[in-house]
C-alpha cells in the first residue's frame, strides 16, 4: 500500500509539472510583448526640412546659376573664335597664333570644368556628413530626454508599382521597419531641436566654391 501510494503521488507530482509547464509555456505565448524604450525617426523628412539644409540647397542653387553663367561665357568665347578661324585662310600669317589661343580656351575650359565639379562635388559631400552629424547628435540628445535606448531610421512609405515586380521587390528587401507606431515618432522633436539650435548662430555662408580660383581662359 506505500509503495502503491507513493507511486500515485509521484506520478501526480510529475503530471502537475507538465501541466505547470505547458501552462507557463502557453501563458508565455499569448502574453502581451514588454514596452521597449524604441522610437523612429524619418532622416529623408529631418533632411529635407532642416533650415541648414534648406540653406544650402538655396546656396547650392546660386552656385549653380553662377557656374551656368560663366559656363555660357566660356563656351561662347571659344565658339566665337572658331567662326573666326572656320573664315580664315590659314595662311593667313595670323592663323597659327589664333589656332594656339583657342586651344588654350579649349583647354582652360576643360580644365575650369572639371576643378569646378569636383569642388562642387567636394562640398556637398562635406556637408552631406556634416548635416548627418548633427542630426545624429540632436537624436541622441531628445533619445537621453525621453530615456529610449534605440531610434531607428523609418522606412519610406511602401509603393506598390504595376508591371515591375523588380522594384517591388526591391522596396520589400530593403524595408526593416515593417510598424511603427506614430505616439513613438521623434521627427517633429529632432527637427524641433535641429532648427532651434541652428537658429541661434550667425547666417554665414557655407559652401566654399570660389570661381575666382579656377583656371581662367
Amino acid at each position: 500500500m506505500k509503495r502503491s501510494w507513493l507511486t500515485g503521488c509521484l506520478v501526480g507530482v510529475a503530471i502537475g509539472a507538465v501541466c505547470f509547464t505547458t501552462y507557463t509555456t502557453l501563458h508565455a505565448q499569448n502574453a502581451p510583448v514588454t514596452s521597449t524604450p524604441v522610437a523612429g525617426l524619418d532622416v529623408v523628412r529631418v533632411f529635407n526640412q532642416y533650415q541648414r539644409q534648406l540653406d544650402l540647397n538655396e546656396e547650392l542653387t546660386q552656385i549653380r546659376a553662377q557656374l551656368e553663367s560663366e559656363n555660357t561665357s566660356r563656351r561662347q568665347r571659344i565658339e566665337t573664335m572658331q567662326a573666326a578661324m572656320a573664315a580664315m585662310d590659314p595662311q593667313d600669317p595670323t592663323f597659327r597664333g589664333k589656332r594656339d589661343e583657342l586651344v588654350r580656351l579649349q583647354v582652360n575650359y576643360k580644365n575650369w570644368a572639371d576643378l569646378a565639379q569636383a569642388q562642387m562635388a567636394n562640398e556637398v559631400a562635406v556637408w552631406s556628413g556634416r548635416v548627418y552629424e548633427e542630426i545624429l547628435s540632436a537624436t541622441r540628445a531628445v533619445a537621453k530626454n525621453r530615456g529610449l535606448h534605440f531610434v531607428i531610421n523609418l522606412d519610406p512609405p511602401f509603393q506598390s508599382i504595376p508591371d515591375n515586380p523588380d522594384a517591388v521587390r526591391e522596396q520589400i528587401f530593403a524595408r526593416r521597419v515593417l510598424f511603427s507606431d506614430e505616439t513613438v515618432d521623434v521627427t517633429e522633436a529632432v527637427l524641433a531641436k535641429l532648427n532651434a539650435d541652428y537658429g541661434q548662430q550667425p547666417r554665414t555662408k557655407m559652401m566654399n566654391i570660389d570661381l575666382s580660383m579656377t583656371p581662367g581662359g
